[in-house]
């Protein structure tokens, strides 16, 4: 989690921390960044299920109040469940993953079409977010900081794919990835 500059909590830009520590790493160490990447994108919407399905439940991320039929009871009225409708999006993000990781895709693919699904996903969910809450999300320029974080995602994902045509003779799932050596 890292510290928006209203002293929010931005657990967006602590994945995006994490995910170039860990591009200096296995670049340092010259692993394949792409077959690494396809990994963590196989992974990543299983435990977004699991850690969305615990925002769900404990209502940690109120949207606007809405009279849907997925608005959930909140003081001051019902109101849209921001962690709930990410959490519904999960089980696409699976099957997406999934069916990539069974086909013959070029290395870091996976990557950019998890990655650019989920970004799209997280984009428009946060459009939904209660402005009008203390503690609610900061904006900037009418955007919070998930969603700003997922404009450079996106255009990471879009470089992934569009570099992953040009090398098709490498699907992630042929080539074992190599254990990391101890340091």
């Amino acid at each position: 989690l890292f510290l928006s500059g209203d002293g929010a909590f931005s657990s967006s830009a602590g994945v995006l921390a994490a995910a170039l520590a860990a591009t200096a790493y296995l670049r340092i160490r010259r692993y394949d960044v792409r077959a690494w990447a396809d990994v963590v994108a196989w992974a990543f919407p299983f435990g977004l299920l699991v850690a969305r399905a615990g925002c769900a439940l404990t209502h940690d991320h109120p949207g606007k109040l809405s009279s849907s039929w997925l608005a959930v009871p909140f003081p001051g009225g019902a109101r849209l469940d921001c962690g709930l409708l990410e959490w519904t999006a999960a089980p696409f993000l699976i099957a997406l993953a999934v069916t990539l990781g069974r086909r013959r895709e070029p290395a870091g693919r996976t990557a950019g079409l998890v990655g650019a699904a989920y970004a799209l996903i997280r984009f428009s969910l946060d459009f939904h977010r209660a402005a009008d809450l203390p503690g609610a999300d900061p904006r900037r320029l009418g955007l919070t900081v998930a969603q700003w974080l997922c404009l450079p995602l996106l255009t990471g994902c879009a470089y992934l794919l569009f570099t992953a045509r040009l090398r098709p003779d490498t699907p992630s799932h042929d080539r074992p990835a190599p254990a990391i050596d101890a340091p």
